[in-house]
Formats: structure tokens, C-alpha cells, sequence
């Protein structure tokens, strides 16, 4: 498994459906995320899904534990430009590092929207 204990768990905003994408996996699979980056240059045809773990984690067997995964983050470099391909509401083109530093402060645009919430 490639975590020691699966309990990540996904949640998708249009079905209100959640899903344990780790209890499906046999050995030697992984999960890949597209990230918000991706989200922003594909106009939204690639989300960043919406995830977590709860905060109690128990196995299979009824056992509890810690659990230990090794998530990997690659990002563009702070000064590399990134330009959407679609969507005339988003910005042109944007620095990475413009990019960072508004998508955590504000709305994404090219993320589902429910009544003004940023999903």
C-alpha cells in the first residue's frame, strides 16, 4: 500500500459523493493529483481534488495507528510564466509565484462554485 495505513478520502463537489481511492489500490499503484496549478492552466478541465484523512485511522483489521504517507509537491519555479489555455474570465498570464500568492488568498475561478464558495 503506499501508505501504511489507507484512509485518504476524496470528496467531489458536484455528487456530494465521498471516496477512499487507497482502498482500491493493489501493490505498486500510486495516486497522482493534478494540482491547482494544472486546474488554473487547463481552465479547469484537470481539478485538484478536494481531500483530507480523519483524524482517527483504523486498518482493515480494526487496528489504529499512525499513519504515514510521503506526498510530493512539484511546482513551476516562482518566476516561470503560466498563461491558461482557455476561459476568457481567467488572468492572461500570471508568475508563479502571482499565482501562489492569490490562490491562497482568494477565489479560483476555474474550481466549482456553489452560491459564491470557493469549493
Amino acid at each position: 500500500s503506499p501508505s501504511t495505513m489507507p484512509a485518504l478520502e476524496l470528496w467531489n463537489p458536484k455528487t456530494l459523493q465521498r471516496q477512499t481511492p487507497e482502498s482500491y489500490l493493489k501493490e505498486h499503484e500510486w495516486l497522482v493529483f493534478a494540482g491547482e496549478t494544472l486546474g488554473f492552466l487547463t481552465g479547469g478541465a484537470l481539478l485538484a481534488p478536494i481531500h483530507g484523512v480523519p483524524a482517527k485511522v483504523e486498518n482493515a483489521d480494526g487496528c489504529t495507528g499512525r499513519r504515514c504517507s510521503a506526498p510530493f509537491f512539484l511546482r513551476a519555479a516562482p518566476e516561470a510564466k503560466l498563461s491558461p489555455l482557455t476561459d476568457a474570465e481567467l488572468p492572461k498570464t500570471l508568475t508563479c509565484r502571482e499565482f501562489m500568492t492569490k490562490h491562497s488568498v482568494g477565489l479560483r475561478p476555474w474550481r466549482v462554485r456553489r452560491e459564491g464558495a470557493d469549493w
